[in-house]
């Protein structure tokens, strides 16, 4: 336990502190890092909830429905051939209108189908299930290698001692390594050593009793009262020759009282009078005992008979009906060594005090005493070894004389026993009738032991009655539970591995305790392969298992699934072939239209002029060269969609495997769409997987599974506190439905039963590191080709409940202080990127084609958001632009004249407009407070700064082209592309962001999915989007951009300074000023918007050869880069709105639509109507401001962050 939390080493050292607060939470192992985080389980319904301690079906984060994270590709294809495929199956529709509908996609399709992307999904672990990175550091309780036990206790067991049961005790003495044997002569003063010698360490068996209660003259004649004698003092006294032989007495203490006053002194229990009355009865009861075992006695010819509180003494030689000695343990070597058996019944004891109605004997009330008898666990060692050579006398208070007597096989026939048909098995077993193996003589004895009650001596009193059944005894440790007793009895035993099949058992109802070896599928403990080993005994009801196969669960969110198929010629073309079109299609375009620039401009000049100093064949060969190269490209375009789903379609020849959980039972075909893209029918339900599966025989004769029937999901009496999950399997391509109390992380295989894998599905106890069984289910054993084997760990057969959640919910009233979220992760993967790549997000300047590229694009931006993989269309748009600058850049086109650079302003605008909103919407959604969302908008739109305060000092520089530069940035984005689309994602999407905020992502973004056209007309009711709208727009119609002459080496640094260090400083302390503080909003946007208009007046009347390098030439030059500080700081008031992630998708399209139109060169002209229309709107929107503020309904200033943050949860 740490001050600050609880602490976790995972299998690497790493040490996680898990805060108190949060330790009631399911947590796993996560397979990508071996990190300890939160479990994010995804379900059927689209419920967002975080973790409740309280109840313990809700101490996990409920993420909703399942997200796909299939590539926009395969979406695509989808979308292309969904009016063509069947669902469920392969067979494909040939009517008139799905084709028509197909044909009607076919042409956007190709399109779009020019972005790169790897269709059969990402290959990891080189195929594998997730691992499981674990370890086990701990000392068990108990090793099977002693050498593995703690280091004092290991030092013991090497002298070959095992301490006794009772302090100076002498019962439990082992074989010190050597036979022990009585030397001649000897007087039997050591007779209590006279021990069954072992070859191993473990306690020695005795031959016979300590103590007899041996036969003596009284007053009624010979052999007529008893007295209890030591045995060695009777044979010292009697000679070595003297009959020892013996009658053991068998009753039960719910038939006969024998707690005198002095055993019940201490019970708080019973009242003194009860006491007193039960004092009197057990003087009564003893003396009727031994009565009762004098005639037995006398009848079989014997001198002695063995009564269990007169002849087992403690350390003191005084006998007590509580004794503590460990001859209550070693009851089946003294009745192995008994002449016969007697038994004695009578009424039960409750139904002999006073006031009680008496049962007197008769042939059914002697029934039912026997089968009272038959009830109670010492009781049965007692049948099962005494001698087979003579019947046991049953007596009966009141019963006739002489008693019967019935042989021993015979006791199953009077119906005494429940379980009779188990206990014959045991029976027949111990007079040689049949053969029992290990396994079966453990397994069937522990399930009738487990039926029977007993006043307890200790908790492993069903392992320690068992004992006696077996040759090899542990010592006897108080402190065990049942289980860890049992455990080290099936250790020390040949038992066959019972306990590693009895891990892989699934009882019928999950609160069974563990000795109910009841399967839940019918099978037998001998019907189960263990496929691991139990290497130790850690605590209750866990061990410590060695060699087991396991894989992690993932629950989160499903994923893109690899697959493989059979390679055939027609698929490799098609890979090479789609895999390069967008290399083919643009370079053959760009040489293509270089060359027939080239050749229009060598025309102009006059064919073969000397002059040109260019040879007119390298146009021809450029025009030649990308022909070759486009047209085929042209050609492959309208196949795409054709040559795609012929790669994909067809049969998997493997698939990567791996294993995904879900809440609840969810539809099949849509989760292998999810997985694969299509629904082709290839994911089944299991036949026998667990005991919700249900299978019929299909039209051909074939097994097949159905889904889990809606009689088998309702919640039943037995199983009303389990929960219903599906496990899906993609390398078996099985779904499998369960009930647990808790979503199982991981997988372990621990044996085979019936041709298929007994797997066990297990939460992590984190605070024990240990693996507790939730479910057991059955799997094909095809997947342990894909597994891993586990390192040594932790095996619990049933979660432990701790206080833990108490604890919790009483902290939660308490002001705990919870270490913050790093973001610098996000800052990391999102800003060098967007930093980078956001200096291509302006149009060329003048361009009226670029803007009306960034005005068009925004009709499709919200499908884009909304639909496809954010980091896909970063890629896209950063490609598109990084290359069409340089197109513009290399290529000798002019601006006025040629149309070509029309053409590819166009599209650089359309892949601005696109770029700015997903970055701003990547920006919504990584970042949670309006404060740090503004600041990563300030720092990456300031990329925009850099880029354009280098191209100015290298525009300065004599002969050095400005373009080089330009394209080498170009180059650097079109690397960052890649990093983009493989790396970039929504939040919600990544598996290293801690749970808690991942869940506050997904409530943000639960509804963006859904965006529709209904979203239209509720934007249009609101105000805010109209002052939004007419800020950008003023705003994006000031931008200008100055140049100079020569300036000097002192001069480019003030320059760079000027241009983008002041700026970008400037920015920073506006930026935070404009989060934390209402009143700073308007006033920085005022300053802002006051600032461009004057640099862009001092502009407009400057010479045309550029602002000289004097004071005025500098204040100008600083605030000419206003307007890109202006724009980012209009933006980010979006941010400070109540609007729901749909509401805010279509207005970030109104804002950035608002920004296409006002980069229209023709605004430019009417600079003081745009100066003055923006300090009516300002100060519009201020009064606006105001009166929300006032209604409460505005989520900033005068609320800390974190209010803010409630602020926004309260309203979605």
């Amino acid at each position: 336990m740490d001050s600050y939390g609880i602490k976790h080493r995972d299998a690497f050292g790493r040490v996680t502190i898990i805060p108190e607060h949060e330790a009631g939470q399911e947590h796993y192992l996560r397979p990508l890092d071996g990190r300890l985080v939160p479990l994010l389980v995804q379900g059927v319904s689209d419920t967002h909830e975080t973790p409740d301690t309280s109840d313990r079906h809700s101490r996990w984060t409920r993420a909703g429905k399942p997200r796909t994270t299939i590539s926009a590709i395969i979406e695509l294809v989808h979308w292309t051939y969904s009016s063509i495929f069947v669902e469920g199956s392969e067979k494909r529709r040939s009517d008139f209108y799905s084709i028509l509908k197909a044909t009607m996609k076919w042409t956007p399709s190709c399109i779009l189908l020019l972005i790169m992307a790897y269709l059969e999904g990402r290959l990891r672990n080189g195929g594998y299930y997730d691992p499981v990175r674990t370890q086990d550091r701990a000392y068990p309780k108990v090793a099977l290698n002693k050498r593995e036990d703690r280091i004092e206790a290991a030092e013991v067991q090497e002298a070959g001692e095992v301490d006794p049961l009772l302090d100076h005790g002498y019962e439990m003495t082992s074989n010190p390594r050597r036979t022990q044997v009585i030397p001649p002569g000897d007087n039997f003063e050591n007779l209590d050593a006279n021990l069954d010698g072992e070859f191993d360490d473990l306690p020695v068996r005795h031959f016979g009793p300590r103590c007899l209660c041996f036969l003596s003259d009284g007053p009624d004649g010979p052999g007529t009262t008893c007295e209890t004698w030591k045995v060695a003092d009777w044979v010292r006294e009697h000679g070595a020759d003297a009959d020892t032989g013996f009658i053991f007495l068998s009753y039960t203490r719910k038939q006969f009282w024998v707690y005198t006053g002095e055993d019940m002194a201490g019970w708080q229990s019973m009242t003194d009078e009860d006491k007193a009355l039960r004092s009197d009865l057990a003087d009564a009861d003893r003396q009727t005992l031994k009565r009762y075992g004098i005639e037995a006695t006398r009848s079989a010819g014997k001198r002695a008979f063995w009564l269990d509180f007169e002849c087992i003494r403690d350390i003191d030689h005084s006998a007590k009906a509580t004794s503590q000695s460990a001859d209550v343990y070693r009851i089946g070597d003294i009745v192995r060594a008994a002449h016969s058996l007697a038994i004695v019944v009578g009424p039960p004891v409750e139904g002999r005090l006073p006031g009680a109605v008496r049962e007197h004997y008769s042939a059914d009330n002697m029934t039912s005493w026997m089968r009272l008898w038959g009830s109670r666990l010492w009781t049965l060692p007692e049948i099962l070894l005494s001698d087979t050579e003579h019947r046991v006398r049953l007596y009966a208070i009141g019963g006739p004389m002489p008693p019967e007597t019935l042989a021993k096989r015979n006791f199953a026939e009077r119906a005494i026993w429940r379980d009779g048909h188990l206990v014959r098995q045991l029976v027949d077993h111990y007079e040689s009738a049949i053969h029992l193996t290990p396994l079966e003589l453990a397994s069937i004895g522990l399930e009738c032991f487990a039926g029977r009650t007993t006043e307890q001596f200790s908790q492993g009193d069903i392992a320690y009655a068992l004992m006696g059944l077996l040759r090899r005894r542990p010592a006897v440790d108080k402190t065990d539970t049942s289980f860890e007793a049992f455990a080290r009895l099936s250790l020390a035993n040949d038992s066959d591995a019972l306990l590693e099949r009895l891990l892989c058992m699934q009882p019928l109802r999950s609160d069974r305790e563990w000795h109910n070896i009841e399967d839940a599928w019918g099978a037998r403990l001998w019907h189960i392969e263990p496929r691991c080993q139990i290497a130790a005994i850690a605590d209750d009801q866990t061990v410590v298992l060695d060699g087991a196969y396991g894989a992690t669960i993932q629950w989160d969110q499903m994923g893109h699934v690899a697959f493989f198929k059979r390679s055939t010629m027609s698929r490799s073309i098609g890979k090479i072939l789609l895999r390069g079109l967008p290399i083919y299609f643009i370079s053959g375009l760009a040489i293509t239209i270089a060359g027939a620039v080239l050749k229009q401009q060598l025309s102009a000049q006059g064919s073969g002029s000397r002059g040109s100093g260019t040879d007119p064949s390298l146009a021809l060969a450029l025009l030649i060269t990308g022909l070759i190269i486009l047209v085929p490209s042209l050609l492959i375009v309208p196949a795409a969609p054709a040559m795609l789903i012929n790669i994909y379609a067809g049969k998997f020849w493997s698939t990567q495997a791996l294993f995904f959980g879900i809440e609840g039972v969810p539809s099949i075909g849509e989760i292998e769409r999810q997985l694969f893209g299509f629904n082709h029918g290839r994911l089944k339900w299991s036949i026998a997987g667990s005991t919700l599966s249900r299978h019929k025989i299909s039209a051909d004769g074939e097994r097949v599974g159905l889904e889990p029937s809606s009689q088998k999901l309702a919640r039943d009496g037995d199983q009303a506190d389990d929960l219903v999950f599906t496990l899906i399997d993609t390398y078996a391509m099985e779904a499998t439905a369960f009930r647990a109390a808790r979503p199982p992380s991981t997988i372990i295989i621990c044996g085979q039963e019936g041709g298929m894998q007994r797997a066990a599905l297990c939460s992590y106890d984190w605070k024990r590191n240990t693996f507790a069984r939730e479910q057991v289910i059955r799997v094909k054993t095809m997947v342990l080709d894909r597994m891993s084997r586990m390192d040594r760990f932790r095996f619990a057969l049933k979660r432990q409940i701790d206080d833990t959640g108490a604890r919790a919910r009483s902290l939660l009233g308490e002001k705990s202080r919870t270490p913050a979220h790093s973001t610098w992760k996000t800052d990391l993967a999102l800003m060098p990127f967007m930093f980078v790549t956001y200096a291509f997000a302006s149009p060329p300047a003048q361009s009226l084609a670029a803007s009306a590229g960034i005005f068009a694009v925004q009709f499709i931006v919200p499908l884009v958001i909304s639909r496809l993989h954010l980091g896909c269309v970063s890629a896209v748009a950063v490609f598109f632009n990084a290359a069409l600058s340089i197109a513009s850049d290399m290529l000798p086109l002019k601006r006025d004249e040629n149309a070509s650079f029309a053409a590819l302003s166009f599209f650089s605008g359309a892949a601005t407009g696109l770029l700015i909103p997903t970055y701003f919407f990547l920006t919504y959604a990584w970042y949670e407070s309006p404060g740090s969302q503004v600041m990563r908008i300030i720092i990456w739109t300031s990329g925009q700064l850099l880029f354009n305060a280098i191209q100015q000092i290298i525009e300065g520089i004599p002969s050095y082209p400005s373009r080089y530069f330009s394209v080498a940035w170009s180059a650097i984005c079109v690397i960052l592309a890649g990093y983009a689309y493989h790396f970039i994602e929504t939040p919600d999407q990544v598996r290293w962001r801690p749970v808690d905020t991942k869940l506050k992502t997904a409530i943000k973004l639960k509804d963006v999915a859904r965006w529709g056209i209904s979203s239209i007309p509720r934007l249009l009711k609101n105000p805010e989007p109209y002052f939004l709208f007419f800020l950008t727009l003023l705003s994006a119609a000031s931008p200008t951009f100055l140049s100079f002459g020569t300036p000097s080496v002192p001069n480019l640094v003030l320059m760079f300074l000027l241009l983008f260090v002041v700026p970008m400083i400037c920015a920073i302390i506006l930026g935070a000023l404009f989060a934390r503080f209402f009143s700073m909003r308007a006033l920085i946007i005022f300053g802002l918007v006051t600032g461009t208009f004057i640099g862009f007046y001092a502009t407009v009347y400057e010479d045309s050869s550029g602002l000289t390098m004097d004071g005025s030439g500098y204040a100008g030059l600083f605030i000419s880069n206003l307007p890109f500080v202006t724009e980012p700081f209009i933006w980010c008031l979006l941010l400070f709105r109540t609007l729901s992630a749909q509401d805010f998708v279509s207005t970030l399209v109104v804002v950035f639509g608002a920004y296409g139109l006002g980069t229209i060169t023709s605004f430019r002209v009417y600079l003081i109507v745009v100066f003055s229309f923006q300090l009516v709107i300002l100060a519009s929107w201020t009064i606006y401001e105001i009166l929300i503020r006032r209604t409460r309904k505005y989520r900033g200033l005068g609320h800390g962050e974190e209010d803010a943050q409630q602020d926004y949860v309260r309203t979605e």
